[in-house]
């Protein structure tokens, strides 16, 4: 489906396009909504293997620090992020948010103690 690159925390990882257990081993994964830089919200989610891998630093990331995905087609669509939180592992309400007919992402992976869920919003600049 493409590549995700976040600067801040040193990752760049192909997104597979097919939520599996193996799919989640080695990638991060598309999760929901209308895909890769397309208009709406579009959930990637990624392991915490609490040692830098994947999404294991994605707690660490700020307001204002730049995602990049580059999709199949070759584009590359810079988002900044505007808020970071933490949700329980069966809160999906955030998914399917009014956005204003503009490109956001959503990353989510498990927390460090595996109980809850660390998540990402991010708008294209």
């Amino acid at each position: 489906m493409g590549v995700i690159s976040i600067p801040s925390i040193n990752i760049e990882y192909p997104i597979l396009e097919k939520e599996t257990t193996q799919s989640l081993k080695i990638a991060i994964v598309y999760l929901y909504g209308p895909g890769a830089n397309k208009v709406g919200n579009t959930v990637f989610q990624g392991h915490n293997y609490r040692n830098g891998l994947f999404f294991s630093n994605l707690h660490k990331l700020k307001d204002g620090d730049k995602i990049y995905i580059t999709d199949t087609t070759g584009t590359k669509i810079t988002y900044e992020v505007y808020r970071n939180f933490t949700a329980k592992a069966t809160d999906t309400s955030f998914y399917k948010r009014d956005t204003a007919w503009k490109r956001e992402i959503t990353l989510s992976t498990c927390t460090t103690e595996y109980t809850d869920r660390t998540i990402i919003l991010a708008r294209e600049v």
